[in-house]
């Protein structure tokens, strides 16, 4: 194959997307979940918490927080809730799309 016949990965991904509705769901769902993640990872990195000391803060247990930062799960509305509540992220469910943003940075991701 010739490098001008190479197919880069977005084209291909994207082509997924397209074609393949199971697959784009679960990429929807792993953005998502990936966004908790890396808010949950941030909040926690930045105040050198134990995932022990942050559910701790939130109100959940231990193996929530670690299986929301492995992205393990989607998270819950309640979860989600106490996440916020704590300062960890914000979350924005309006009609026009859900949003998640780390509570120190800019929007990680969003869904129309």
């Amino acid at each position: 194959m010739k490098l001008p016949e190479l197919v880069s990965h977005c084209e291909v991904r994207q082509e997924r997307l397209d074609g393949d509705p199971a697959y784009a769901a679960e990429a929807e769902r792993s953005e998502f979940v990936e966004a908790v993640s890396l808010a949950i990872v941030r909040f926690r990195a930045e105040r050198e918490l134990s995932q022990s000391a942050l559910a701790a803060e939130v109100g959940c247990s231990q193996s929530l927080v670690a299986r929301l930062e492995r992205g393990d799960m989607n998270p819950s509305l309640v979860a989600l809730q106490r996440f916020a509540e704590a300062g960890v992220m914000e979350v924005h469910i309006e009609r026009d799309g859900t949003r998640v943003c780390s509570s120190q940075g800019p929007s990680a991701w969003r869904h129309a």
